[in-house]
């Protein structure tokens, strides 16, 4: 279809009925609705509610803050599940589909926008195989650029030594990545996709809230324009396992997400939902309101 499936608000070339109105000089004689100009008698046109393909630009968080949690209960599971939920939307609607997923150090993978049954299924089995990258402690292979350079030398590492152990590891890292960005790559990755898209576009940001300050730039940078912005957020304090030892600081560190939260979504064209366990999340309330009770009594 030459219309998308996204009303804007305003009217024009579409495929909807929004208003007739009188004719006026300068409307074609494509516009005229000859129907309502001959029960009328005089001449009418026909509006249409204007409708467009929504661009959406997804940024998906690996980094290692996103392996916390219980196994196969990580934000990254949690966050993998909306991930590939807005992929078949995406597909379902036809919208133009881009995918930037972001490690430690900057972006793994970048895909631009695109509409083909190849880009969605590149997307998903991309978003099926994330996994969190590793943390940046002063990586000595940082500046091996050549992945066999660095295989190389790590064969060269003497075994059995507190040395080669310590330094193997940072020269057989699985992580690789497209464009290295030490410094915010959420934020980076937030700039390069908004640049690249045109026309009314959606990005969607899929993280935690462990940097609430980074975030906030990145949702700002992403809105820039006429930009539409969805954040879904898995917050820290859901994710510190089956049982949780401090119930006031859970507590606490949950109530200050959900302000974070709020936060975001009182920005103009801007909505922020929690991703997590609904299980974990009743037994932090549940125990920090019993709290309350005991303190208000005491």
């Amino acid at each position: 279809s030459g219309f998308g499936e996204h009303d804007t608000g305003r009217t024009g070339s579409g495929l909807k009925p929004a208003e007739l109105r009188q004719y006026i000089p300068g409307d074609t004689a494509q516009q005229i609705d000859w129907k309502a100009t001959a029960r009328l008698a005089e001449p009418y046109v026909r509006e249409f509610e204007a409708q467009t393909d929504l661009e959406t630009a997804l940024l998906v968080d690996h980094r290692h803050t996103m392996g916390d949690g219980p196994r196969r209960e990580t934000k990254l599971a949690f966050a993998r599940q909306v991930a590939l939920a807005i992929v078949a939307s995406a597909q379902e609607l036809g919208d133009p589909l881009g995918c930037y997923t972001v490690g430690d150090e900057g972006l793994t993978k970048t895909m631009t926008p695109g509409t083909t049954a190849d880009q969605y299924q590149s997307v998903t089995e991309h978003l099926q195989t994330l996994t969190p990258t590793e943390p940046d402690y002063g990586d000595p292979a940082r500046d091996v650029a050549d992945p066999a350079r660095a295989r190389q030398i790590a064969s060269r590492l003497p075994d059995d030594t507190a040395f080669g152990e310590r330094l193997r590891p940072f020269f057989t890292s699985t992580d690789t990545y497209v464009q290295r960005v030490a410094d915010r790559p959420l934020f980076q990755a937030a700039r390069l996709a908004t640049s690249r898209n045109t026309g009314t576009t959606r990005t969607i940001i899929i993280t935690d809230d462990e940097n609430r300050t980074a975030l906030r730039e990145t949702v700002k940078v992403a809105r820039r324009g006429d930009g539409q912005v969805l954040v879904f957020l898995t917050p820290s304090a859901l994710f510190t396992g089956d049982s949780i030892r401090d119930v006031d600081a859970a507590y606490r560190r949950y109530t200050q997400f959900e302000q974070f939260r709020r936060e975001l979504t009182s920005l103009p064209r801007v909505k922020a939902f929690e991703v997590g366990p609904a299980d974990q999340l009743a037994r932090i309330l549940t125990a920090g309101r019993a709290q309350r009770d005991r303190r208000a009594k005491s």
